[in-house]
């Protein structure tokens, strides 16, 4: 996630996937490319994120994890604060673990 804050995309890109799918807590979805081109871009841009992991759930050679995220984002030009919970999806096909899917959803009061 620091690398998302630091608009670090070629960190970012090594820790994706090329399947990736995010869903965003808005329900847009991006794949791998088209996340990186609205951070690249600047249509997102994450000023601060607390990303605290609930569950960790191991199986095979990937890794189901739930948490809670709260952020403060600047999307399409609008600066927002984020409380979620998300679902997060990674692999590790080699070495080296990777983001395969990643899902937010807003907060119920």
């Amino acid at each position: 996630m620091q690398a998302l804050i630091e608009g670090d995309l070629a960190t970012l890109a090594q820790l994706c996937d090329d399947r990736l799918v995010y869903t965003h807590s808005v329900g847009r979805r991006d794949s791998k490319e088209s996340l990186l081109e609205s951070l690249r871009s600047g249509t997102v841009r994450y000023h601060r994120m607390k990303h605290d992991l609930e569950e960790v759930l191991q199986v095979g050679d990937g890794a189901w994890i739930s948490g809670r995220m709260c952020a403060e984002i600047t999307s399409r030009g609008q600066r927002r604060q984020l409380d979620t919970l998300t679902t997060s999806v990674w692999i590790r096909p080699g070495c080296d673990w990777k983001l395969l899917a990643f899902h937010t959803t807003t907060r119920a009061d």
